[in-house]
């Protein structure tokens, strides 16, 4: 089951790869934003590659910015869904939302309640640590 946010700018869906397959049947190519050639699965963030790391949350939160001004929806989701794409959407929330890291990461675990779908919002925390 995708977990959808509302937020002004339109809709954002995070999911897994199962339903990314099914999304791309309805959805533009650039209305995918699939995070997992870009956040390593199951690390926490190299303390020793900061700048990158930054540059990183920055590129999936331009990706996600640039689906939802074109398409009003966009489908971000790595293989489970339960990590790396909602860290991104999380980066997105604080930097164009101008969300806090604790209300950013509230409006995700409020998301994904009763989901049945868990949410690992400590390593989210993690890596939006190098937002900045």
């Amino acid at each position: 089951m995708a977990i959808v946010i509302k937020v002004e700018a339109g809709t954002i869906v995070i999911g897994n790869a199962d339903e990314a397959a099914q999304a791309r049947r309805t959805m533009a190519d650039s209305q995918v934003v699939d995070v997992r050639g870009e956040l390593p699965r199951d690390e926490d963030p190299d303390p020793n590659r900061a700048a990158g790391n930054r540059a990183l949350l920055h590129r999936l939160a331009d990706a996600i910015s640039r689906a939802l001004a074109r398409y009003g929806a966009v489908f971000v989701h790595c293989e489970q869904g339960q990590c790396r794409s909602p860290t991104a959407v999380a980066m997105y929330l604080v930097r164009e939302l101008n969300l806090s890291e604790p209300n950013a990461l509230a409006t995700l675990r409020i998301a994904y309640e009763g989901s049945g779908r868990a949410f690992n919002d400590r390593r989210a925390q993690a890596w939006l640590n190098y937002r900045n």
